[in-house]
């Protein structure tokens, strides 16, 4: 999990994380799914969306940018990640922190 959130969110599947520890997916699922009741992929995107709302919460990056640097293929996608985790768009997230300010 350290790896998970120093990753910077960079980490978006469990192969890519299995790659990571040098050990195959199918045994970093089955360790994660013993250690702590919930799936491999749950736990990235958990951190993965931490990360977006931190970025857009303090950073100065486009939504555009802050997309292109943690690895997403395309805008919509990030947008669709972003509304499914976080509840709404990148848009309307960073506009509610910059009215509560």
């Amino acid at each position: 999990m350290e790896l998970l959130a120093t990753s910077e969110g960079k980490i978006h599947s469990v192969q890519e994380f299995a790659d990571h520890l040098f050990v195959s997916s199918q045994y970093l699922s089955q360790a994660v799914k013993k250690s702590t009741g919930e799936k491999t992929l749950t736990w990235i995107h958990r951190y993965l969306a931490k990360e977006i709302d931190r970025q857009l919460h303090f950073s100065d990056q486009s939504i555009k940018e802050i997309s292109y640097n943690l690895n997403f293929s395309n805008i919509s996608f990030f947008g669709k990640f972003v509304l499914a985790h976080l509840g709404d768009t990148p848009s309307k997230i960073r506009e509610k922190y910059q009215n509560a300010k």
